[in-house]
This record gives structure tokens, sequence and C-alpha cells, in this order.
């Protein structure tokens, strides 16, 4: 898409001598503004990204000289658009987002879709961000879902882990590859009854493949999966821990903890340092445990929240 964007000389000049240009780039151009967009969506740059519009932010000096400073990127639906990614250097105002935002909303109400979409993550303590929306027009947040990273060691040393972590007599911690078909299809049963999106965080089906076996564990009772811990690899030294579950009926934290404190130590055996895992705030029960008792162990808490854009 070629850029008719004027320079936005009163959005966030760096200095005197500098002035900050906001404007719709093509495709083509817009890997050299991959510094801007986590790894996951790199696809979304470069030739050929159709269904795409990319806008940039550039410092112009009075050289003529541009250094990338911001990009946002937004993937066009029948209805409306959703933004993909935001980011931008030297932002701490938040202008610069701000203006992308606005050239982006802009871009997108030409090409017949003004209606927009992006779920952000910030961090909870994180005032900037909701601000700098609702001061581009869009509605929110509506907080969906807590993300939480810690260490492995400061989980460990949560003194109720040490006083809940061994399983209560008539229950079983035993490796997940030793659960059998029917008790596997036992749990999917319950599972069925859950909304999708519950169930596709937690549903053990869909993340077997790619769970570490040493620490994927399950909670008998009778026979009967109880809980379930299936972390996967997220990087060289942290796991996703959005897989550990209580089954419906049973929720609460005791059931997990005999699985979190054998897993945590296995864990740190092998060397991965860090864990991260998400909470959907209508599994209200575990939002209050982690809002109550792991704050010392936290290393950041998140929030994952809608805005909406009114066409």
């Amino acid at each position: 898409m070629a850029s008719s964007a004027r320079p936005l000389t009163a959005a966030a000049p760096a200095d005197a001598a500098a002035a900050l240009w906001v404007g719709a780039i093509d495709a083509a151009d817009s890997r050299r503004y991959a510094a801007f967009v986590d790894p996951l969506y790199h696809r979304h740059l470069g030739p050929g990204t159709g269904g795409l519009v990319h806008v940039a932010a550039d410092q112009v000096t009075a050289a003529g000289d541009r250094r990338p400073r911001g990009l946002a990127l937004a993937m066009l639906a029948h209805d409306g658009f959703e933004v993909v990614s935001l980011a931008a250097e030297d932002d701490a105002d938040g202008r610069v987002r701000q203006a992308l935002l606005r050239v982006l909303a802009r871009c997108c109400a030409a090409a017949g879709r003004p209606q927009g979409l992006y779920y952000a993550t910030y961090d909870a303590d994180d005032v900037l961000t909701p601000a700098l929306l609702q001061g581009c027009g869009w509605r929110g947040p509506a907080v969906e879902r807590l993300v939480v990273r810690a260490t492995a060691a400061a989980m460990l040393a949560l003194p109720f882990l040490a006083v809940h972590g061994q399983p209560r007599r008539g229950y079983a911690v035993v490796p997940w590859s030793t659960v059998d078909v029917a008790q596997r299809m036992d749990l999917a049963a319950d599972l069925t009854a859950l909304p999708p999106m519950r169930r596709r965080n937690i549903d053990p089906a869909g993340y077997e493949a790619r769970a570490v076996p040493a620490l994927s564990l399950a909670l008998l009772r009778g026979g009967r999966v109880v809980a379930w811990h299936l972390p996967c690899r997220i990087g060289l030294d942290t796991l996703s821990w959005t897989c550990s579950a209580v089954r419906p009926g049973r929720e609460g934290a005791v059931a997990i903890l005999p699985l979190w404190r054998l897993a945590l130590q296995r864990q740190q055996a092998l060397g991965i340092r860090r864990l991260a895992f998400t909470c959907d705030l209508f599994q209200d029960r575990f939002a209050r445990f982690i809002r109550q008792r792991l704050p010392p162990a936290i290393e950041r808490l998140s929030l994952f929240a809608r805005f909406d854009l009114p066409a």
C-alpha cells in the first residue's frame, strides 16, 4: 500500500532538528521494521503479504536521514480490521504509538473497514497502554486473561507449596504417559462440556505432542484423572504452564499443588529456570489464587485485554 501520509511533525519530534514521519508503506518495504514485530509475526512482513496494512514511523533529521521508530500491522477482514502488532522505540509517552494507530485506522477506513479490534498484552501496572488507546477512540480494556511469569526457584520457595505439595491420602502422582485410553476418554467426556475457548486452553490432547515428557504429570484418585500438568518449552530456559489444570467439578488450588511441586523440582534439575502461564478470568477461583497467593513468586504479571474501535 503506497503512502499518502504527510510527516507528523507535531506527533513526537525527538529534538528540534528532527520530525516524526508516519505513513502506510508497501509490504515490500516492511522488513526494515522487523525489529518492532514479534518473530511469530515476521511472516506478515515482505512481499506477498496481501490483506495486511503496514504503517511505519520514521525519525527524519534536517539532513533527510531516516531512522525506523515503529510499526503497526493490521489484518483486514470482511467486517473490519484487527491490529496484529503495534510497537515503537523511545516512546515513553506513547505518542509514536498513538500516531501509528491513528494513521492505521485511517488507512483501514479508506479500505472500507473502519471497525477495529485489538488484543493487547501489557503489564498489570501499566496505565499508559489503555490511556493511549482510549485517546485514539478505542473502547476498553475488557480484560480477558492474566499472564503470569515466574521463576522455578521463587515458586518452590512459596510456603504453602511445601505444606500442600504432597498428595493427600488416596491420591497418586503418575507420569502423564501412563494414563491409559480409558482414563483419557473419561477425562475428555468432562472437558467436552466446557466452553470451546476454555477447553482449548487446558485440553491435554492439544499439548501432549509438544509437552516435555519428563515434566508431564497426572494426579489420580480412584483411577480417574483429577489434575494434569503438561508444560511446553517456549524458550531455552522457559516453559509454558498453560496446560496445567484441575478436572471440572474439582476446581481448587490444592489439587494441582503436588504436580506443581514435583514438576518444579524436575524443571530446576533440567536447568529450566522460568515459567509462564495464563488464566482466563472466567476461572475466577484460579484468578483469585494467582492474585492472593502467588505475588511473592511473580516476576511479571500482565493483562490480556480486548479493545474495540467503533465504526
